[in-house]
Order: structure tokens, then sequence, then C-alpha cells
């Protein structure tokens, strides 16, 4: 990486963050004087609601590894994951990988590239499919062309996730970077099952913004599917923009920018933040949870 290249990232983060940071001053006036209903068992809920979706996220990795031959017991595979998690704070997010190579000592570093390569992409699939449903279910905030375009764009990703066009974008994509081709994908039923596996990790997520939005003021649940739609749609934008760690800034940003359509600023405002941090205490608590599973195991087999 150039030393320019880190330049322009941490610029780039700084503008993210000044323009976050402006768009929170500008309505402190507004955010104080607003009635806030402040449910803690909907915050709670929405914690353990993260916790569900992460472990579904889990159980979906194990299956998508082991497709690979990636084999590991359940703790280190926990462990590995969920610490990998973290990884998204590290700025570039090369720490999701590392870790996870880490957890399957042994076995093929391009294998485990690969695997979690094809999940995010299964992921940020599963994301665009949300987020045309969500467009669809908010039919009344978008013009019909908008609408009808949904319906092309969600037939044309169920074609690019076909497994022998799959290959040839990955494999051209390899080529660029002179590394040797995938020979092999998941068939196209089990790719379905896994990107129907990340809608529900989806589900999961804008369930957990939901509530959280609803433990600050009441939100009509038929506007669900269009907050879950915005929430994960900017959870993928901040976790592939590289400059950002675990995209911070960049997440609130288009959640500020868009969900004000519906909800009011100040309970966006709030909830974007609160929201974060029970993001990032999930993360922690699993990540610290099989850390201390995997260290009992180790003391235990050494006994």
């Amino acid at each position: 990486m150039t030393r320019r290249f880190k330049y322009y990232r941490w610029i780039l983060f700084a503008a993210v963050m000044v323009a976050v940071g402006w768009f929170i001053y500008r309505n402190v006036g507004e955010i104080r004087s607003y009635r806030f209903n402040y449910n803690i068992w909907l915050i709670v809920g929405a914690f353990f609601v993260e916790i569900l979706a992460y472990l579904a996220q889990f159980v979906i990795w194990i299956d998508l590894s082991r497709k690979y031959d990636l084999k590991a017991p359940s703790i280190d595979a926990g462990r590995g994951f969920f610490v990998s998690q973290l990884g998204k704070y590290v700025p570039g997010k090369v720490g999701l990988v590392l870790v996870r190579m880490e957890s399957y000592r042994g076995y093929s570093k391009r294998k485990i590239a690969v695997a979690t390569g094809l999940e995010m992409i299964l992921t940020i699939a599963a994301a665009c499919i949300v987020v045309l449903f969500g467009i669809m279910s908010a039919g009344e905030l978008f013009p019909s062309y908008v609408i009808y375009g949904s319906v092309v764009i969600l037939g044309l990703i169920l074609v690019l996730i076909y497994p022998p066009i799959f290959l040839k974008i990955i494999n051209r994509f390899f080529k660029i970077i002179k590394r040797e081709p995938i020979q092999d994908s998941p068939s196209y039923f089990i790719t379905l099952k896994y990107v129907l596996g990340f809608i529900l990790v989806a589900l999961l997520h804008g369930m957990g913004f939901y509530l959280v939005l609803n433990s600050l003021s009441p939100v009509s649940f038929s506007y669900f599917l269009t907050i879950t739609a915005v929430y994960y749609s900017a959870g993928i934008i901040g976790l592939i923009t590289i400059f950002a760690p675990a995209g911070i800034g960049v997440r609130e940003g288009i959640l500020m920018l868009i969900l004000p359509l519906i909800i009011s600023e100040p309970v966006v405002i709030v909830g974007a933040l609160l929201i974060r941090l029970l993001m990032t205490a999930s993360e922690l608590t699993l990540a610290g949870t099989f850390s201390l599973l995997d260290r009992l195991h180790k003391n235990t087999t050494e006994l």
C-alpha cells in the first residue's frame, strides 16, 4: 500500500466523520428538545437479536467452509469467526481474513480466502435482494420505474450467482491479479440456500435496528422492510469501504441521509449511534465468549 493511498484513505475517513459530525451538530437542538421513549427492554431485545444474527451467520459460514474442505472444531471455528469480525475495525479489513487463516492452520490459505470472499459476495447479493424488496415495499416513496427496475435487477442478481457465470466473473478477477482460477463452487441450489440464509441474517439485523428505533419513538411496522433495506445496505457499503474501519461514519451517514424521509431526524441520529454500540457490544461478547471457551477447552485437553 503506497503512502499516498494511506493519506487519501485517512483524508476520506476524516471527511466522512466531519460530515456526520456536522449533521449531528446541526440537529443537536432538535435532539435535546425531542421526547424520546428510551424503552430499555427493547434495547436489550435488540442486543440479543444482534447476537442471534451473528450466530446465524456463523452457522452459514460453517456449512460454506466445509464445501471447500475447511474443517475445524466448532469452538476453534467459532473463535476464529467472531474474532475475525473484529478485524473489520482494522483499516483495509485484512484482519478479517488473517484471523480466519490462523483458525484453519494446515489448510490452504487460498481456499480460506476464496471461501471468505464467496461469503462476502453472497452477503452482498442477499443485501441487494433485501434492498430491492425494501424499495418495492415502500412504493409510495419511489416512482414506478424504480420498482420495475428493481425487479429487473433482482433477476440479474439471480443470473450472476449461477455457478458457471459466477466462476467466469471471479476467475477473470483472479487472472487480473495473477492468481490460479477457481475450479469449482457450490451448486446453484446450495448457493441460493446460502443467499436465503444471508437474507435471514439481514432481517435479524434489521429487526435489531427496528427495535432500537422503537425504543426511542414508535415506528410503524409497515416500514420494517424499508428500514432493514437501508440499514443492511449501509452496513455492507461500510464493510467494503476500505478507508473506514468497520464502516464507522459511512453507515451512520447513509442512515442519516435516507431514513429521515420516513422517520424524524433525532430518532435516526440517536438510533444510528445506539445500534453501533449494540453491534460492537454483541461482536465483543461473542468473540470473548468463544475465546474463553477455546481456552477452557485447551486447558481441559492438556489435563
